[in-house]
């Protein structure tokens, strides 16, 4: 409750862009969309498709990252020289500090986005989620509370908040203005219910079926491939201008110069 009415508070005090406010306020009949989910999907659906996909493997590794691990390492992995499990309350305080770390890298992923472009600071975590995977659950798998801690830390960097720090801005900028709340939410939510909704059921059951963490770090390094594939595929936007009405059509923002 407490976190709600902070998001509310926020949102009463947050102004909207200047391109969004004309546009709300404009009487143009071409503005005064009823069905705005129906019209994103008719001009949009390459954006919803690219960006559902893009979030995919972010979302997927972040549910891992966030709820997988705990499993992991308090019901597998076994602390060096004994026969007992890694302690829960252990993973919980690292867990906590992992967290705190990931949210400071979030807007540090933001800074490097607008310096460097939202298309290669995007791809550069996306192709290190690739093989990131193998790293976490080596790290895991010693059963040292030093090394468990680092592969989260490194989890909530890349994994968790490294892709969210970008996706902020770049996924709206890949729809018009009059499209981003209904075409980002679909692909966000989409890839969501596809991607980390079912990420530790998948990772339980790959588990259990093959006793070794290496199915599952296949799995994650797969949907950040996939991720890697459609981000290719979209244009930069870090420069683009929503005040003009042709690089504000989903999918057809231009090429950052």
């Amino acid at each position: 409750m407490l976190v709600i009415f902070g998001a509310w508070l926020i949102c009463r005090h947050l102004a909207k862009s200047p391109v969004f406010v004309e546009l709300k306020n404009s009487t143009d009949a071409e503005h005064a969309e009823s069905a705005p989910i129906v019209e994103a999907f008719k001009y949009g659906w390459k954006s919803i498709f690219m960006v559902a996909v893009m979030n995919w493997g972010p979302n997927t590794n972040s549910y891992t990252v966030q709820t997988f691990f705990v499993t992991f390492v308090t019901a597998y992995v076994v602390l060096p020289g004994t026969s007992e499990f890694f302690p829960r309350s252990t993973i919980t305080v690292i867990q906590l500090i992992g967290a705190i770390v990931g949210m400071i890298s979030a807007f540090t992923w933001g800074f490097l986005s607008d310096r460097f472009g939202r298309k290669p600071i995007y791809l550069l975590i996306a192709g290190l989620g690739i093989v990131m995977p193998i790293v976490y659950f080596t790290l895991l798998n010693t059963g040292l509370t030093v090394l468990v801690g680092l592969a989260v830390v490194l989890g909530y960097i890349f994994a968790a908040y490294g892709n969210d720090g970008v996706q902020m801005a770049y996924f709206p900028e890949l729809f018009g203005t009059r499209y981003r709340y209904a075409g980002v939410t679909i692909a966000h939510e989409l890839s969501s219910l596809i991607g980390g909704g079912i990420a530790p059921f998948i990772c339980s059951w790959l588990l259990l079926q093959f006793g070794t963490w290496i199915p599952i770090a296949i799995y994650m390094s797969f949907t950040m491939i996939c991720t890697v594939i459609a981000s290719i595929m979209v244009p930069e936007t870090v420069d683009r201008d929503l005040t003009i009405a042709t690089d504000a059509v989903p999918g057809q923002a231009r090429t950052a110069s």
